[in-house]
Formats: structure tokens, sequence, C-alpha cells
């Protein structure tokens, strides 16, 4: 099982701080298909680059052995 913890993403920009992942948690099983799904600018994208390590995010992703890797934990990569 994969799971991510109270993942937050914010933005800063010219008009100040945008959030676009907000305390985010969520368990993926060990076998099958997993489906994102949402509105366009939902934050689906974000939350993939932020769970796959590109970019820097908060929060973790963990299941029983960590290892940190931009400020997420990594689990038997």
């Amino acid at each position: 099982m994969l799971e991510i913890r109270h993942l937050t993403k914010i933005y800063e920009g010219q008009g100040g701080q945008v959030r676009a992942l907000d305390d985010v948690s969520v368990q993926f099983p060990d076998t099958g298909l997993v489906f994102i799904l949402g509105k366009s600018g939902c934050g689906k994208s974000t939350f993939l680059n932020c769970t796959g390590g590109a970019g820097r995010s908060y929060g973790r992703r963990d299941n029983s052995q960590r290892q940190e890797l931009k400020g997420l934990y990594w689990s038997g990569l």
C-alpha cells in the first residue's frame, strides 16, 4: 500500500500565495488501477508532480520504511 499524508503545495505569485493542494491524504492499494479524476485546474497534475518528486512540496508519502527525498518520504523505491 502507498499512503500519502498531509500533502500541501503552495505557489508564490505576485498576488500572494495560491494553495494548490491543502492537506491531501490518500491511500492506494497494493494492486489494481487508480484513476485521478477532476475538473480542469483542480490539482490533478500538481498532485502527481508532488508525489512523483517533481518540485518542492510539503508533506510525506510513506509506508513502513522511509527515505527522505525533496521533503517527501519514499517507501521501497
